[in-house]
């Protein structure tokens, strides 16, 4: 009736029961058979469904009543025999010699219930109710109920059950549970007291003592891993342990006392899908020890492994899983020793220490089979003292030999470690020779470094200067938004933008000096200068000449710089460029972007260069996008560039947002576009709408 904790690897394979010959009505009890063995009331009952007080009476007339075993199934059952509620009796004779004596019952059930003895109310288990509001289910687990036995010798016992769950609740009950009856013992009240505490302590003390013992190794080896994840079996074993301990901790809540129905519940689906996976486990232990990479059996047996999960909670097939469970760890276990043996022919190394430890625990599983199917066809009991060394030895086997395992690769890196020491100091002593040349080197490498550093500074500070150079604050210009932005290049880059606001117009200035470094920031900040100087004349074509002129004579040599300049007043804007790209304008009443190409040599290239002029006016709305040519000559990495039509897109896509965004939402297209390549020329945007 109850499965021991210490055998829980056998729960799913076999169990004990002893009974007696019975009739319907009387079961009779005699002293001395009592003190042998207990006497199970498992053949069938008086039974009638519903609940009337009068049935607990022993002169009430129960033999119309039907018969039923106490202990059934519930889809075995028809709805109108059970209906949730019900009495069973039966007849009880004693032996003369327990007159004035005691004896214990033991019951079992998930549900709740009254005993009677001669109409007597003796105890209870839960609350008998007649719905799932009135009703409080129990389990007794065994524990002995002592009756004092009087002078009658023929005595009616009469219990009073419910389980309204199974009605209310059928397919769970059916699920979880199946059989939703009850089982009731007579034993000697001495020996189930004692039986009671011993099982008690030997299953909790088992069970707890086995599941942190693996808990244990769980934690020790799984940290093994996390510090040396190379070592991937020490992760497979750690996962092994861990899911046997799992079923032992499941064992004892399955067997404790008044342990509500949910906790049984998790306890049986943690021990369902442990069973599977310390197996699972167990193979991707030893596959990752002897192979390079996990076999396609291994790969069959996680799939079948994944879908049996998924299946245990979408279906109530409690035998197709059983018969699985046994298949699969029968199939597991084999093919586990099929490894071992090629391994072994192999001559792998700690072919036979992990082995040994295979070897015991697939015996161990060998003998659990065998000793049920004996059990179960041959009726044979197998020795308690010899099970229990079985089982031990078989259980422990692997932990041990995993422990002479880890002993002995420890031991084979430390000689590795000795040898590949003896190979350091063989080899110093050319080390030596050559750690003269190596300093040399490393001198000349850090002179090299140094005057890199310096260069580096010297770069940092032009740059800095660069940024100095362009305007601390966005002007405010009547109904118009501006928004700027501007990454540098790694090196001193020579973009440029600038403004300048007098008698409401708004003067603007975006350039890019031909070449890279320092010279490129000298050019920079002399076009700065000329701009301050110029901004506030009218004439835009007479300011782009005298900029030019006045760069021309400073003899930049191969330098210029190309520039635009645009003057806002009432509502229009002039334009003008010395070979910068195109400045773009998006229309928001016909939602286009119209490009503005105007062809001119760079300032400071020749004299007397007849620049261009265009005017256009603005409507609200209209946006204006002045770049330099570092993002339309971008890189990608398949050194595509992206090109102006490209730009021309993306600004599209984007000029209905206010600059702000409309610059972030161009930066990620830069980001998206170089991917992780530096940028290989500074990038400088100015927007400007009219609101």
């Amino acid at each position: 009736m109850k499965i021991s904790g210490l055998f829980i690897f056998v729960a799913l394979l076999f169990f004990y029961s002893n009974s007696f010959s019975q009739s319907y009505d009387t079961v009779y009890v005699q002293l001395d058979s009592l003190k042998e063995n207990p006497i199970e009331l498992d053949s069938v009952w008086r039974y009638h469904s519903g609940d009337d007080s009068s049935w607990a009476s022993p002169n009430f007339d129960a033999s119309n009543w039907d018969t039923l075993k106490t202990w059934f199934h519930i889809d075995e059952i028809s709805d109108s025999i059970w209906t949730g509620i019900g009495w069973f009796r039966k007849t009880i004779v004693v032996d003369s010699l327990l007159i004035n004596q005691s004896i214990a019952l033991q019951v079992f059930h998930y549900g709740a219930s009254q005993i009677y003895w001669n109409g007597n109310l003796v105890h209870e288990f839960g609350q008998v109710g007649v719905d799932t509001s009135s009703e409080k289910i129990d389990q007794p687990n065994g524990i002995p109920i002592v009756i004092n036995l009087d002078t009658n010798l023929v005595n009616t016992l009469a219990i009073r059950y419910s389980n309204q769950k199974s009605i209310t609740d059928k397919d769970w009950m059916t699920r979880w549970f199946r059989g939703i009856g009850f089982q009731v013992g007579i034993r000697d009240v001495n020996k189930s007291f004692i039986d009671l505490i011993y099982e008690g302590r030997i299953s909790a003390g088992a069970n707890f003592g086995i599941a942190g013992m693996y808990l244990s190794l769980t934690v020790l080896y799984f940290f093994l891993f996390i510090f040396y994840a190379r070592r991937i079996e020490n992760l497979y074993y750690a996962l092994f342990t861990l899911f046997i301990s799992l079923v032992f901790i499941s064992s004892f809540f399955n067997n404790a006392i008044f342990i509500s129905l949910n906790v049984i519940v998790i306890a049986k689906i943690v021990a369902g899908l442990s069973f599977v996976y310390i197996f699972l486990f167990y193979l991707a232990f030893l596959n990752s020890i002897f192979y390079k990479k996990m076999t396609k059996v291994f790969w069959l047996f996680m799939v079948i492994s994944l879908l049996y999960s998924i299946l245990f909670f979408f279906s109530s097939m409690r035998e197709i899983f059983g018969y699985f469970i046994s298949i699969f760890i029968a199939l597991t276990t084999l093919e586990g020793l099929r490894i071992i043996i090629v391994a072994i022919r192999k001559g792998l190394r700690n072919a036979w220490v992990i082995g040994g430890g295979v070897i015991s625990f697939a015996t161990l599983v060998i003998i659990i089979f065998g000793v049920a199917f004996l059990s179960s066809s041959h009726n044979i009991q197998i020795n308690g003292i010899l099970a229990l060394i079985v089982f031990i030895v078989g259980l422990y086997s692997i932990p041990l030999s995993m422990s002479v395992y880890l002993a002995k690769e420890i031991a084979f890196t430390n000689k590795s470690l000795e040898r590949q020491l003896n190979t350091v100091k063989e080899l110093s002593a050319k080390e030596l020779e050559h750690q003269k040349i190596n300093a040399e080197l490393e001198i000349k490498a850090e002179r090299e470094r140094v005057e890199n550093e310096r260069k580096t500074k010297e770069l940092e500070e032009a740059r800095n200067l660069q940024l100095s150079l362009l305007p601390k604050e966005i002007p405010e210009y009547f109904n118009h938004e501006i928004a700027v932005y501007m990454d540098t290049a790694t090196e001193v880059g020579g973009d440029y933008y600038d403004f300048h606001v007098h008698d409401n117009i708004l003067t603007v200035a975006i350039g890019d000096a031909t070449g890279h470094g320092l010279n490129a920031g000298t050019m920079v900040t002399a076009t700065k200068s000329l701009f301050n100087h110029f901004a506030e004349s009218g004439d835009i074509l007479d300011s782009m000449e005298k900029i030019s002129s006045s760069l021309k004579k400073m003899n930049f040599r191969f330098l210029s710089m190309c520039f635009a300049l645009l003057k806002f007043e009432n509502g229009s804007v002039k334009i003008s460029s010395a070979g910068m790209p195109p400045v773009y304008i998006y229309r928001k009443e016909s939602g286009e972007v119209e490009e503005v190409l105007l062809k001119g040599m760079p300032l400071g290239a020749v004299n007397n260069f007849p620049y261009e002029l265009v005017e256009t006016k603005l409507k609200r709305g209209d946006v204006l996008l002045l770049l330099s040519d570092g993002f339309p000559e971008l890189f990608n990495t398949d050194k595509e560039l992206l090109g102006y039509d490209k730009v021309k897109e993306e600004f599209a896509k984007v000029a209905e947002e206010n600059p702000n965004e409309i610059i972030e939402k161009l930066k990620t297209v830069i980001c998206n576009w170089k991917g992780n390549l530096e940028i290989n020329d500074d990038i400088t945007f100015v927007i400007i709408k009219k609101k």
